[in-house]
């Protein structure tokens, strides 16, 4: 059987990650990582975001510590908070920094 590991995944937290995003180098906001991918992530924020805004993204996966820049792509309004789609920039580094913390966390979770 061909299995093809070149193809995008999208991994869905248990638990929640939680994290920070920087606007223009200036505005923090508190967010929370519901899945993740290697080019992209989906957020939830109290906060309103507009749709195209560069941002920086920082977190931790165990004692991993991730940061990579995106472009917010979409946004839904659920009253008391927004989600967010998040394309992430195409980085090498990243991506397999993140592929890396994701199989260690799966060994560390139960089945």
């Amino acid at each position: 059987m061909h299995y093809k590991r070149n193809e995008a995944f999208r991994y869905q937290f248990k638990e929640n990650i939680t994290a920070e995003i920087t606007m223009e180098g200036r505005t923090t906001h508190a967010i929370t990582i519901i899945d993740v991918s290697p080019k992209g992530m989906k957020l939830r924020c109290a906060e309103k975001i507009p749709v195209n805004s560069n941002i920086c993204i920082k977190y931790k996966i165990l004692e991993g510590n991730l940061q990579v820049n995106g472009l917010i792509v979409w946004q839904i309004d659920y009253g008391e908070f927004y989600l967010y789609g998040v394309s992430l920039e195409d980085s090498e580094t990243y991506q397999t920094q993140l592929i890396k913390e994701l199989k260690r966390l799966a060994k560390t979770k139960p089945q």
